[in-house]
């Protein structure tokens, strides 16, 4: 079940609402995602079929317009359990970005061994329905070295290629937390 509470960093100078989702199936973990309070924001509900993901959604009113932005994690299972997991998330995903916000979608996605360059990936149902997913809806993936040894896990993606500078800023909270 996602929850919602307000934080207040130490200097009391900051405030900003905190959207989780914690892990269902299993013991801690979960995702969760830091909004200023300079822009109203509210957790999206997803369908009960998606509640064992490991993601939350929350819909951002900004200066420049809104934003669904989407924090997730998938675990580094390359078997049948992990195509069916990617199965699942792809389908939220695409739940989920039938919008007409811009869509920003951040996380340890765990896929080793996609080409974000070329946007080419192992034909293994996992990693090639992301890429697929990916293509289809438009989404540009910002990460352009590595996050974990040679390998680039944690993504930045959006529907909207000027979003840089944006995107920079998030990818420092998204570090950082």
């Amino acid at each position: 079940m996602a929850k919602f509470i307000k934080l207040i960093d130490t200097s009391g100078r900051y405030r900003y609402s905190v959207h989780r989702n914690d892990r269902q199936n299993k013991q801690g973990g979960g995702v969760l995602c830091l909004v200023t309070n300079k822009w109203p924001s509210f957790t999206l509900s997803l369908p009960e079929k998606f509640r064992n993901l490991d993601i939350i959604a929350v819909t951002i009113s900004t200066d420049i317009g809104p934003l669904r932005y989407v924090t997730v994690y998938r675990p580094p299972e390359f078997n049948k359990l992990g195509c069916e997991c990617m199965a699942l998330l792809v389908e939220c995903l695409e739940y989920l970005s039938k919008t007409r916000d811009t869509i920003i979608l951040v996380g340890d996605l765990n896929l080793p061994n996609v080409d974000w360059t070329l946007l080419n990936s192992p034909d293994d149902g996992i990693q090639s329905a992301f890429v697929k997913f990916c293509v289809e809806y438009g989404l540009y993936q910002f990460v352009d070295s590595p996050t974990r040894e040679r390998h680039i896990l944690d993504l930045v993606l959006s529907s909207d290629h000027s979003f840089v500078f944006f995107l920079f800023l998030v990818v420092c909270l998204f570090a950082y937390f």
